[in-house]
């Protein structure tokens, strides 16, 4: 999946491409919480209706420790 995305942002300008990097500090359950928070918003949006007006946008978003 990285490689994926690393090879189609590679051939964006960086301007189009949103990104944010940050360390959360969370106990066992509250990491539990925001992963599974994160999945519902994911399915949400997957489930959308294609229209004419739509635009595809890849997502990546990658969760683990932070060292």
């Amino acid at each position: 999946m990285l490689a994926a995305f690393l090879s189609e942002a590679g051939e964006l300008d960086m301007k189009d491409v949103g990104q944010v990097r940050f360390v959360l500090d969370l106990t066992p359950e509250r990491r539990e919480e925001y992963e599974r928070r994160l999945e519902q918003l994911f399915e949400e949006f997957d489930h959308d209706e294609v229209a004419p007006e739509t635009e595809r946008t890849a997502v990546y978003i990658a969760v683990c420790p932070s060292v």
